[in-house]
């Protein structure tokens, strides 16, 4: 982490997008509320805020086809897309490729995702489902309620302004 990453891998193997990539990256699990970071997908969709969410993890393959089924029941499978386990430099290529970290946990003990993505300077959206939400939030992470609208919200306020995103990067960075 001395140096920011390049997002050249990354756009290599997922392709670039002409609207905000949002990343979640952590285990595919019920606790981590993914639901949240699909229907908020759809929300933004719906007012004309299109983003790309890529969900970069591996979990149950039920489970996996249950958020793909809710995927495309609220209209938005082409804009999610699951990855599976993504590690190594691709991984610190994804985080920096992204234009938001976003995790709607329900519960995370440390959640060394936030520091990870911080420190590639990508503004972050959590919970207080994470233990150390206060310290992320003096690092200018976003703490949103666990509910669709507050993640689409705190996404398209962080997207709709490049240079609140890109000083919250910094902001993370540093702080980290």
């Amino acid at each position: 982490y001395k140096k920011v990453p390049s997002p050249k891998e990354a756009v290599e193997e997922f392709g670039r997008s002409d609207d905000p990539t949002v990343l979640f990256l952590s285990r595919v699990h019920e606790k981590k509320s993914i639901e949240t970071l699909i229907d908020a997908t759809a929300i933004l969709k719906e007012r004309g805020s299109p983003i790309r969410v890529l969900i970069a993890g591996t979990g149950e393959d039920s489970y996996i086809k249950t958020l793909q089924k809710r995927a495309a029941s609220v209209g938005v499978s082409e804009s999610v897309v699951f990855l599976g386990m993504v590690v190594g430099d691709l991984k610190l290529s994804l985080y920096a490729m992204a234009d938001v970290f976003a995790l709607p946990t329900q519960q995370e003990n440390f959640g060394i995702v936030y520091p990870e993505a911080m420190l590639c300077e990508t503004p972050v959206i959590g919970t207080k489902g994470t233990d150390i939400w206060r310290e992320l939030e003096k690092g200018g992470a976003i703490i949103a309620d666990r509910t669709p609208t507050a993640f689409a919200d705190a996404i398209e306020g962080l997207v709709s302004d490049k240079e609140v995103l890109k000083a919250k990067g910094h902001q993370g960075r540093e702080h980290i």
